[in-house]
């Protein structure tokens, strides 16, 4: 925001999430994103990210190795106040005695399905889904969809890749349990109401089944386009 990482905007680490929103627990920088500070012309060296992680309200530095390799000497320096990572400490014990961690610090290493794939967790992943997306327009009320009242294209790559929605970083995730959106609206529609076809792939250089997406864009009343980036595009 304005040119400032969030990793080092003390603004939003402190004066927003901790003052204004209270916030007492930890915060953790995303992947490398310590590191990163310096390619992105922020930071003269990881030490110099460190420093202006700790001082702007990072916690937990994910991956980049500066606050273990670092943090000590910028401590005895006094170019880091001892109390800030006391504070720092302090928060993230907090959040191992909450999850029980000192009690039972390993856990199951390959959780079956069974604990994991239940109708509880899978209710709240739904609800997540739900309450997490945004809604930026609904022009002439297109939304919700009325099952009958329309002929619709299904368009995209992603609207049948399976793998594509799980994303990045999933590691054990298993396609076969992912739910595609051509999956939903087969559920929600009949055969005769809708049709489907890629138009391209997520990496091409040319979209070859494109002229088969435009014919079925002039046939239908409403068009359903699903794009983005693939799995292993992200992350």
């Amino acid at each position: 925001i304005g040119g400032v990482p969030a990793t080092i905007n003390s603004f939003l680490l402190r004066t927003i999430l901790r003052d204004e929103w209270g916030w007492p627990g930890v915060v953790l920088s995303d992947y490398e994103a310590v590191r990163e500070l310096i390619p992105h012309g922020v930071a003269a060296d990881l030490a110099d990210a460190a420093r202006q992680s700790m001082l702007a309200g990072l916690d937990i530095d994910m991956m980049s190795n500066a606050y273990s390799r670092h943090l000590a000497a910028l401590v005895e320096s006094g170019a880091v106040p001892p109390e800030l990572v006391d504070a720092a400490v302090w928060r993230v014990l907090c959040l191992k005695l909450q999850l029980g961690l000192f009690e039972h610090p390993y856990v199951d290493s390959a959780p079956g399905a069974s604990s994991v794939l239940t109708p509880d967790s899978r209710e709240l992943a739904l609800q997540v889904a739900q309450e997490s997306m945004v809604l930026v327009k609904n022009a002439g009320g297109v939304l919700p969809l009325v099952p009958g009242a329309q002929r619709i294209a299904v368009i995209g790559p992603l609207a049948d890749a399976r793998s594509d929605m799980l994303g990045t970083w999933v590691l054990f995730g298993q396609a076969d349990d992912a739910e595609t959106v051509l999956d939903g609206v087969r559920a929600y529609l009949n055969d005769t109401q809708f049709t489907h076809t890629p138009g391209c792939p997520t990496r091409a250089a040319a979209p070859a089944d494109l002229d088969a997406a435009v014919a079925a864009a002039r046939d239908a009343d409403l068009v359903l386009l699903v794009l983005g980036e693939g799995a292993n595009m992200s992350g």
